[in-house]
């Protein structure tokens, strides 16, 4: 059994999945999975940039799903 973590980031949203991977089994079980809304691609239609506040935002996200991932142990991402 090996524990890993996913993270999907979108223009609207990012998300974690942690889970369980058995691989003889051919199984998963997830752990946790979570989901946040951080608006990465506001206003980039009418700029073509991505603004400092949606990157603060995603980076904000991503620094709390980090520090997810080591307190369940995942030992890839």
């Amino acid at each position: 059994m090996t524990r890993v973590a996913a993270i999907d980031c979108g223009t609207n949203s990012i998300r974690l999945l942690v889970a369980d991977v058995d691989p003889v089994a051919g199984t998963v079980r997830d752990v946790e999975r979570v989901m946040q809304v951080v608006r990465l691609g506001e206003g980039v239609d009418r700029t073509g940039r991505l603004s400092a506040a949606a990157l603060q935002r995603t980076l904000a996200a991503t620094q709390e799903y980090a520090r997810t991932c080591e307190r369940l142990g995942a030992e890839r991402v």
